[in-house]
């Protein structure tokens, strides 16, 4: 499997000029984290962009920004724009910056406010302006789809992938309201490039796939000192909104055979209802940004630990039974001295990930079947760590 440094791209909630990158990464299997900005949350993070404008592309840490060259590293990470070949990059940046020139006029037009005037400069564009553009590009799409270096009919450019944004945007969702969206039918490369992104199976993938954080989530749970509160916590840190539901034993009675394991937790997403626990905290992990499913390496050491975790949420007894304190103190042992092991602040390095509030959320649980952990000295200064985050604080008063 290739090796691909760690990436983060940030642009707002929708296609614009951050879809193209997106499918470059996700049609080629290069994993990337995919931060979608709200309107309401840009302004809070715009003074600290390299230009006050997003896309930006994390690389390793290290913020990249304007979106045709995040769109050509894209394309040179996953072999989907010229490496070695001059004349054929010369010709797919020329289509790029010919797009660049062409949606600046769309856009003179798009962002007046005045709507009479916009009709007038509207007339010229769409009757002159635009058909010259889509002729004079279609041409030289022509001719760069002769370059035997992009003429592979299997896989999809760069800048094939920039052409069918710019088509979206401009032609196909009616945002243009007007520019008739058929005005673009004619011209044979232009449809032709569209046709084959559309017709490729990744690229549908990922159009049917649900890529906005979900504003129906609702955690239904036992009311009681539970295994789920973790899971809240990690909600709450991603600052996730959520319902909190909690039932007493009577109405999860009369609940438990609608339940897909007869059991909670569960998860409303939407309309739909998923269960486990620790699947549930994973997916809010996701959304928090706390499982790390980006970053490979890291992600093994989160699941490992997570899986220790669970084996001890396992034997916690359903009732008030006492907790087989030999079995428990046995993984503690091994969980203590593995997290001891990779020496760093939190259980799998530098950052807070779900697994620190899983083992902070087990530890509360074991207190309160009056098992004692204070000797596991690297498990009790994750607990200390967790105890002081804000979003602890809080729930506490």
């Amino acid at each position: 499997m290739a090796t691909y440094p760690k990436l983060k791209l940030t642009y707002f909630d929708a296609e614009g000029l951050g879809e193209a990158i997106r499918l470059a990464f996700f049609i080629n299997g290069v994993p990337f984290e995919d931060v979608r900005l709200t309107w309401e949350q840009f302004p809070a993070v715009k003074s600290a962009l390299p230009y006050g404008s997003v896309p930006i592309l994390e690389i390793d840490g290290q913020v990249l920004a304007e979106a045709q060259a995040i769109a050509r590293y894209a394309g040179r990470l996953t072999d989907a724009y010229p490496l070695n070949d001059p004349i054929a990059a010369l010709m797919v940046d020329e289509i790029f910056s010919a797009l660049d020139d062409f949606g600046r006029q769309i856009q003179h037009v798009y962002f007046e406010k005045d709507p009479a005037k916009q009709a007038l400069l509207a007339e010229p564009l769409v009757a002159t302006i635009i058909p010259l553009k889509l002729a004079l590009i279609d041409t030289r799409l022509g001719l760069l789809q002769e370059h035997k270096a992009l003429a592979d009919p299997h896989n999809i450019y760069i800048h094939e992938l920039w052409l069918r944004a710019f088509m979206r945007v401009m032609f196909r969702s009616g945002f243009m309201t007007f520019i008739p969206g058929e005005i673009v039918n004619s011209y044979k490369h232009w449809t032709e490039i569209e046709a084959k992104v559309e017709a490729d199976a990744k690229v549908q993938q990922w159009v049917q796939m649900h890529h906005a954080v979900p504003t129906g989530l609702k955690l239904i749970s036992l009311d009681t000192p539970d295994q789920v509160e973790f899971i809240r916590l990690a909600l709450r840190i991603g600052k996730i909104a959520f319902e909190d539901t909690r039932v007493d034993e009577a109405t999860f009675e009369e609940m438990k055979s609608a339940l897909p394991y007869h059991q909670l937790p569960v998860l409303h997403v939407d309309d739909r209802v998923f269960a486990q626990s620790m699947a549930i905290a994973r997916y809010a992990g996701t959304l928090a940004g706390l499982y790390p499913v980006n970053d490979l390496p890291l992600l093994l050491k989160v699941d490992e630990l997570l899986c220790r975790v669970d084996e001890i949420l396992s034997l916690l007894p359903k009732s008030g039974d006492q907790a087989p304190e030999a079995p428990i103190s046995e993984i503690l042992i091994s969980l203590n001295k593995r997290i001891g092991a990779w020496s760093a602040p939190y259980a799998t390095g530098e950052q807070l990930t779900l697994a620190d509030l899983a083992i902070f959320g087990a530890l509360e649980l074991l207190k309160r079947h009056a098992i004692v952990f204070d000797s596991f000295l690297h498990l009790t200064a994750i607990h200390e760590l967790v105890a002081k985050l804000p979003e602890v604080q809080r729930h506490k008063e």
